[in-house]
C-alpha cells in the first residue's frame, strides 16, 4: 500500500483538513497518515492515535513565532502533533498528555546532533518531540515510576535501538550524568495524568482508592502513614506549608478526631466538612490543597526540586537551556529565584509561559502549568586568549 501523506501549504492544506473555529486551529486523525509534511520538512511518526492541533490560526501562530515561512511553504518542526496523548499499545493504561509541548520544544531551540536530558520522562511525550525535532538528537530520560519507563521503552523502542534514547529508572535528584553535558534539560514537575487517573496510586479523591500517593512504589512512606500517625501540630503545619491552606488547623483537628482513614474518598469527605456548605461544590474541591500537601510530603518534592536547581545548571553546555514546568506557586517561586540568583544562568523568561486557551480547553490540567527557561552563559576568554567557562555559583 502506498504511504498516505498530508502536505501543508501557505494558507491551507491540500487535503483532509478542516478548520475548527472553536479551538482556533486545525485537526485531523493522526493515524490516517504515514507521513506529514510542512513544506519541505517531513514529519514522520510511529504509532499515534487521536488528533493533532496546529496551535492557533496561521496568522496567530506567525505572530507568536511558532511558524516561520520559507518561500511559499511552511517550515515547521515536530510541534504540530505535540499535544496528543502518548500511549504504548503494550501499556494502554499509560496515557499522558504533555502540557505546553509547543512552548517547551520551541524554547529549547533543538539542534541537530544535540544531546538532551528529560528529567521527568512520564509518558515520553516531550522526549518524543525532542527526538523528532531535529536530526540525530539524543535524549536521556529519567523517571522514578517503573510504569513510565516501561511504557516509554515500548512506544519509543526504535529510538532505543538506534541508541538515540537512554532510560534511567530513578528520581531526578539522584541522577548523575558523569562527564556528559547537555544542549538542553527539561523537567515537568508534579503528577502525571496516569498517576492521577489510576485509582490504585491514591493521588486523586475522584474515585475510592487506598491512601498511597507514592510516585515510586519502592519507597516506604505513604499518605496513610502521615494522616493516621502524625500528631495534630505536624499535620497542620504540613497542610499549611505545602498546601497553603488557611484552614489547616481545623482540618488537622477533624482528621485526628475521625481517623484512621483507609481511602482517599473518606479523607476528602472529612476535609470537605471543614468548609462552609457554599464552598464545598466550587470549581476547586475543598480537599485539593490538602491532597497536594500530602503528595509533596510523601515524595519530598520540594527537597528534590531544590537539589535539581542546584545541580542541573552545571550539566548544561554553554548556551544550553534549562526549562522547568511547575504547577503551583511553591514550585514556581523556587524555580524563579534559583534561575535569578544563579550567576551561571541567564533568565530567558522574565514572566512564566502559560498554556493558550485552546490547550486549556483540550487539556484542563494545563491551566496551572507555568514554564520558565534559563540559559547557561557562554564561554569567556582569559588574558591568554584561551576560552574558559565563566566562574559562578555552581562551577568549580
Amino acid at each position: 500500500m502506498k504511504p498516505r501523506s498530508l502536505r501543508f501549504l501557505v494558507g491551507r492544506p491540500v487535503t483532509r483538513l478542516r478548520q475548527r473555529r472553536k479551538l482556533g486551529g486545525f485537526h485531523f486523525s493522526a493515524h490516517e497518515f504515514d507521513n506529514l509534511w510542512f513544506g519541505e520538512t517531513k514529519l514522520s511518526f510511529d504509532r499515534f492515535e487521536g488528533r493533532a492541533i496546529l496551535p492557533g490560526h496561521f496568522d496567530n501562530a506567525i505572530d507568536r513565532g511558532r511558524i516561520k515561512f520559507r518561500k511559499s511553504h511552511i517550515k515547521f518542526s515536530a510541534f504540530f502533533f505535540s499535544s496528543m496523548a502518548h500511549a504504548s499499545p503494550d501499556y494502554p493504561d499509560f496515557q499522558h498528555i504533555s502540557v505546553l509541548p509547543v512552548e517547551l520544544i520551541d524554547g529549547l531551540r533543538i539542534q541537530p546532533n544535540g544531546h538532551y536530558l528529560d528529567l521527568t520522562l512520564g509518558g515520553g511525550g516531550h522526549t518524543a518531540l525532542i527526538l523528532r525535532g531535529a536530526a540525530d538528537t539524543v535524549v536521556w530520560g529519567v523517571d522514578q515510576d517503573a510504569s513510565a519507563i516501561a511504557a516509554t521503552r515500548a512506544h519509543l523502542a526504535p529510538y532505543i535501538t538506534e541508541h538515540r534514547l537512554q532510560l534511567h529508572h530513578l528520581n531526578f535528584a539522584q541522577f548523575t550524568p558523569g562527564p556528559q553535558r547537555f544542549d538542553g534539560i527539561i523537567a515537568d514537575l508534579g503528577v502525571s495524568s496516569v498517576q492521577l487517573d489510576l485509582a490504585e496510586r491514591g493521588f486523586s479523591f475522584r474515585q475510592e482508592a487506598p491512601l498511597d500517593m507514592r510516585m515510586d512504589p519502592r519507597q516506604s512512606l505513604t499518605a496513610a502513614e502521615i494522616v493516621n500517625q502524625w500528631d495534630e501540630q505536624a499535620l497542620a503545619d504540613l497542610i499549611y506549608q505545602y498546601g497553603e491552606e488557611r484552614r489547616s488547623r481545623r482540618i488537622a483537628r477533624h482528621i485526628l478526631a475521625q481517623r484512621p482513614f483507609a481511602t482517599t474518598t473518606e479523607l476528602a469527605y472529612t476535609i470537605a466538612g471543614c468548609f462552609p456548605p457554599n464552598q464545598r461544590h466550587g470549581r476547586i474541591h475543598p480537599a485539593t490543597r490538602t491532597f497536594q500537601a500530602l503528595r509533596i510530603a510523601v515524595n519530598q518534592e520540594l527537597k528534590m526540586l531544590e537539589q535539581l536547581l542546584r545541580l542541573a545548571p552545571a550539566w548544561l553546555k554553554p548556551g544550553g537551556r534549562l526549562g522547568i514546568i511547575s504547577f503551583h506557586s511553591l514550585e514556581d517561586r523556587r524555580v524563579k529565584y534559583a534561575f535569578k540568583e544563579n550567576h551561571d544562568l541567564r533568565v530567558v523568561t522574565k514572566k512564566p509561559i502559560v498554556a493558550a486557551a485552546a490547550e486549556m480547553e483540550r487539556n484542563p490540567r494545563s491551566r496551572s502549568a507555568k514554564l520558565r527557561f534559563a540559559e547557561r552563559k557562554l564561554l569567556e576568554s582569559e588574558p591568554s586568549g584561551e576560552p574558559v567557562e565563566k566562574r559562578g555559583t555552581f562551577l568549580r
